[in-house]
């Protein structure tokens, strides 16, 4: 960075945000409620964020992938309030969304995420003699919301295990109907 700037550029920060809390957990079983994110912005400038919901899955390497609506996905079902804000720094801001299916929902787990984008601000006006470029860095932040239905099958099964003398990758399945997570402690003997 020092040697971008003594080239005059001029790098301005990363929004400085928290968003609390980071996924959540529904069933619809037990009916319609509200929930409510509370996004801070932790930096010295306003920010100014876009929200928009999207249903996803995990390809093989377990990276994220936005899934295009369908006649079942629930990302066309929730309703969020606001779709844009605007935060002070050093404030925070409720957003707050329901899951209100018009359709019956298939039992098992369905994935929405939440995205939060920054959108461009203002960029300061340099002084005209000042010679470099600004570059603005912005963020997107994603949270998982797991919506289940029903009956939930977390089980899984192994399908690979490499090892080599510095890393142990085990691959993992899941043969239900909702997402599972390793738990345990693994120790590797040479």
């Amino acid at each position: 960075l020092a040697s971008a700037q003594e080239r005059g550029y001029e790098i301005t920060r990363p929004g400085q945000v928290a968003l609390s809390p980071q996924n959540f957990f529904i069933n619809l079983d037990e009916g319609n409620r509200t929930h409510t994110y509370r996004v801070i912005n932790m930096g010295g400038e306003p920010i100014r964020l876009n929200i928009d919901v999207v249903h996803w899955t995990l390809d093989d390497k377990g990276e994220f992938v936005a899934l295009p609506p369908t006649a079942t996905s629930l990302d066309q079902w929730m309703v969020i309030n606001p779709l844009a804000l605007d935060i002070p720094p050093g404030e925070s801001r409720a957003v707050r969304f329901s899951i209100r299916p018009a359709i019956e929902v298939p039992e098992g787990e369905h994935r929405l995420a939440v995205i939060f984008k920054q959108v461009p601000g203002e960029r300061t006006q340099r002084d005209s003699q000042t010679r470099g470029v600004t570059f603005q860095t912005l963020f997107e932040m994603k949270s998982a919301v797991y919506v289940s239905r029903g009956t939930i099958d977390r089980t899984s099964k192994i399908t690979g295990i490499t090892a080599d003398q510095d890393t142990l990758q085990i691959s993992v399945a899941a043969t239900g109907n909702a997402h599972t997570r390793m738990r345990g402690q693994f120790r590797v003997l040479s």
